[in-house]
């Protein structure tokens, strides 16, 4: 999914221009929402999806521009014995918390896991999907979905620059 006006754009490379001047159209409303509200209406029709991909690129440009190290902790500070994580470490958090974003991504877990998703040409719904597939994706999007809400939990007070 493509974020903000740029990336919406990108995606409308294969439209008709009909089609083209009303994605700008509505990607310019957007934008307007976001500029005056802090969001637009799409942040609503899924704020689970919304969320991972948003926190994938907020988490990706911090962990390039970032200016401060994460602080270790209190109840792990006599395990790791300091107050501060290196920056090598501080980037392997970040980097952790991607990979379970990532990993909460249904499509992406699919992929991950078969080979394949459903929006792949050729996938074969009654051969590709099965009951215990779906379940089993469902248990690892919610096992990372736990990691990634605890290492935020952990260190919500860090994310700051």
């Amino acid at each position: 999914m493509a974020i903000g006006l740029k990336g919406s754009l990108n995606d409308i490379k294969n439209y008709s221009f009909k089609g083209k001047i009303r994605e700008i159209k509505w990607q310019l409303y957007y934008a307007w929402q976001r500029a005056w509200r802090g969001y637009d209406d799409r942040d609503m029709f899924c704020m689970d999806a919304m969320f991972i991909d948003k926190y994938k690129c907020i988490l990706k440009d911090y962990n390039k521009n970032r200016h401060c190290l994460f602080n270790v902790p209190e109840e792990y500070r006599d395990v790791f014995n300091k107050i501060n994580f290196n920056d090598d470490e501080t980037c392997a958090i970040i980097d952790t918390m991607l990979f379970h974003l990532e990993m909460m991504d249904e499509d992406h877990v699919e992929k991950v896991l078969y080979g394949k998703n459903v929006y792949d040409d050729d996938y074969d719904i009654s051969k590709d999907f099965s009951v215990e597939k779906a379940l089993r994706v469902y248990n690892i999007m919610n096992q990372n979905k736990k990691a990634f809400m605890k290492l935020f939990d952990m260190f919500f007070w860090e994310l700051w620059d």
